[in-house]
């Protein structure tokens, strides 16, 4: 069920056991630490290359000792030229400061929602997934 699998990332991501949570038998520390698991799965920030940007939804993974990093994101009508011209690039520095992660990337995949961010107040989704590239890749 969506709710044992909600359950599974956040033991996952605290590190506390699974059955504590199932069966109730939570220490304090236990408590804590999935607390602090809670704010890593959502509204955490990214920069790309030296752009900040507040996500939405964030998953990442390490295959064969590169990272991919998933992310949703709100661009607004006013931010659409910077987003647009940043994402242009075939590479970027990503840097993500919450896990200590940082990697030269590039974007696997992209989307947005259908919105005309042309029209002022307005309000579109964007999803990336950046794969590690080697270093010596330039811009």
């Amino acid at each position: 069920s969506k709710e044992q699998m909600v359950n599974r990332i956040l033991c996952s991501e605290a590190m506390v056991d699974s059955n504590k949570v199932r069966t109730g038998k939570l220490e304090e520390d236990d408590w804590t630490k999935l607390a602090g698991s809670i704010g890593p799965l959502s509204d955490s920030e990214i920069y790309i290359d030296d752009t900040l940007i507040s996500v939405t939804h964030f998953d990442d993974s390490k295959d064969n000792g590169a990272y991919t990093v998933s992310i949703e994101f709100d661009v607004t009508s006013e931010e659409y030229h910077d987003i647009a011209v940043l994402l242009y690039k075939e590479v970027f520095d990503i840097r993500i400061p919450e896990k200590d992660i940082s990697f030269r990337g590039k974007i696997y995949n992209y989307s947005t929602s259908l919105t005309n961010l042309y029209k002022e107040g307005e309000v579109a989704q964007y999803r990336l997934v950046l794969t590690e590239v080697p270093e010596e890749v330039k811009d």
